[in-house]
């Protein structure tokens, strides 16, 4: 009687270890769920917000004068739009587009001072790489740049680093300077220096010149230097997020 007695007492306490693992394992399933559904409610809320963002608001660059029948064609706010980690970037992308464009009007300054020793090819070509590459490299590399710190988007990141390569390779080449291809390099310096008369102050143009040279062989030096550390950037931020998405899997599977 006594041995009956205490196999049910046994019996009673494994099943109340086995009920209790029950619940707390259901109680686990419980939380996990309730996590993956706040997961998705605070996904879908930051797409709501990007919407409201991308939507609610006015197209604010470039900054016009509110008379002019033409209004600005993007929208910019580094602070607002691009992530913390990546504003120090675009902004540095910022400032080189700047750079970018006083070098090249600086170049159409170059070529207007070698107008009596060339045809005139130089100064009519770097007034055409002023109306087209100041405006498109804004397009072409610094607006995919934007939307890709901003999104962290692919396919924004392989438009930037192919487009801002062939801006790397234009700098380079004004620098160099060749004849007759509107770039007041170091070949154009040289030539102005030669082709000298007495009095006539070749000297000072072809110190001027080599001004302009140095411009652009800092932009192409920058410009090598932001695609380094973007790659870079780009390489950490898709590890990071590599990790965080394995992480995430191992605690769902926990």
């Amino acid at each position: 009687h006594f041995y009956k007695r205490g196999m049910a007492i046994v019996a009673d306490e494994k099943m109340t270890e086995e009920e209790v693992k029950t619940e707390a394992i259901s109680d686990l399933e419980w939380r996990v769920k309730a996590l993956e559904i706040k997961s998705k409610e605070m996904s879908k809320l930051e797409e709501e917000l990007k919407l409201f963002r991308h939507t609610q608001r006015e197209n604010n660059w470039p900054t016009l004068p509110e008379f002019l029948p033409i209004k600005p064609c993007f929208y910019q706010n580094i602070s607002m739009d691009i992530p913390a980690h990546g504003q120090k970037w675009v902004r540095r992308l910022y400032y080189i587009w700047i750079f970018n464009w006083v070098v090249l009007i600086a170049n159409l300054l170059g070529g207007t001072l070698i107008l009596g020793i060339d045809d005139g090819t130089t100064f009519g070509l770097s007034i055409l790489y002023c109306i087209l590459f100041i405006p498109l490299s804004y397009i072409c590399w610094f607006r995919p740049a934007y939307n890709a710190f901003r999104n962290n988007s692919l396919i924004n990141y392989i438009l930037f680093f192919i487009t801002f390569s062939f801006q790397f390779c234009f700098s380079v080449l004004m620098a160099i300077g060749i004849p007759n291809t509107g770039s007041s390099g170091v070949v154009i310096a040289m030539l102005t220096f030669r082709k000298r008369k007495a009095g006539t102050g070749d000297y000072f143009f072809g110190t001027i010149i080599l001004l302009i040279t140095l411009g652009f062989s800092l932009a192409a030096a920058m410009q090598l230097f932001i695609i380094i550390k973007v790659h870079k950037f780009y390489r950490r931020s898709n590890s990071n997020a590599k990790v965080k998405e394995s992480s995430s899997k191992e605690s769902m599977e926990v």
